[in-house]
């Protein structure tokens, strides 16, 4: 950066670097008009001192003050603005710094470089956000589906599934043509069906399935109590046999 040179209030004295320590013209002492001139470029100094030192914070402090300080800044100030807002992590400061560098100075590498990083890490920025804001709205959607398709609703599909399965087959038994003998006595006292026990079933909740109440879990018991010890602890996919006579079936 070139020395300050000032011009002397009285006219005459013009372009006076610091080593006139008074106006040849006039004898008037500049050294007070010398520091108040040269503060621009010690502010930008102690900025370049602290950017190399890595200390970005400072570093944007003393440039930004050589910027407001200074009516022709130099044309690495940008970039230096532009580097220093990128090191604090002032993203938004950095690429309106650094577009002013380029603008200045377009053949400088580090520059378009760093500018060019930024506007593809905002681009991915905003996918991201769009793609979490979409999962935001997705992820609770399936999951609602899921807790009803496995939970509740799943269980009476099941129970509606077992109860069409016993009225089939008490039709099936009624459409047999049979005169009122033995035969229609027995097919009332045992009829019965297969039941495929699921995971987590009990004996309970079998009988609310087929007969729609909860307590005539001791008919099924009794019918398998050569496979069952506990009626609160069943074996999954084991098969048992349930007791349709008509009176069990009533509630």
């Amino acid at each position: 950066m070139k020395p300050t040179t000032i011009n002397c209030p009285c006219g005459y004295g013009n372009n006076l670097g610091p080593e006139s320590k008074t106006c040849p013209i006039c004898g008037l002492n500049l050294e007070p008009l010398h520091r108040i001139h040269s503060l621009p470029a010690g502010y930008f100094k102690l900025g370049r001192d602290c950017y190399e030192q890595k200390d970005f914070i400072k570093a944007r402090q003393y440039f930004s003050t050589y910027l407001s300080l200074s009516d022709d800044p130099v044309p690495e100030l940008f970039d230096y603005l532009g580097l220093s807002s990128l090191g604090a992590k002032d993203y938004e400061a950095a690429v309106k710094y650094l577009k002013t560098a380029v603008e200045k100075n377009p053949g400088n590498q580090e520059t378009n470089k760093a500018l060019n990083d930024l506007e593809r890490n905002k681009i991915m920025k905003r996918w991201q956000q769009g793609i979490v804001a979409s999962l935001l709205i997705i992820l609770p959607v399936c999951c609602i589906a899921f807790i009803l398709l496995t939970g509740r609703g799943k269980n009476e599909i099941k129970r509606l599934e077992n109860i069409i399965t016993v009225k089939n087959e008490m039709i099936n038994s009624k459409s047999v043509q049979a005169p009122k003998s033995d035969l229609a006595i027995h097919a009332k006292t045992s009829a019965s069906l297969v039941y495929h026990v699921r995971p987590g079933e009990t004996l309970s909740l079998i009988s609310y399935s087929i007969y729609g109440t909860d307590k005539k879990w001791d008919l099924i018991f009794n019918a398998n109590k050569d496979k069952i010890t506990d009626p609160d602890i069943l074996d999954a996919q084991s098969s048992i046999i349930i007791p349709l006579a008509a009176e069990s079936l009533q509630h």
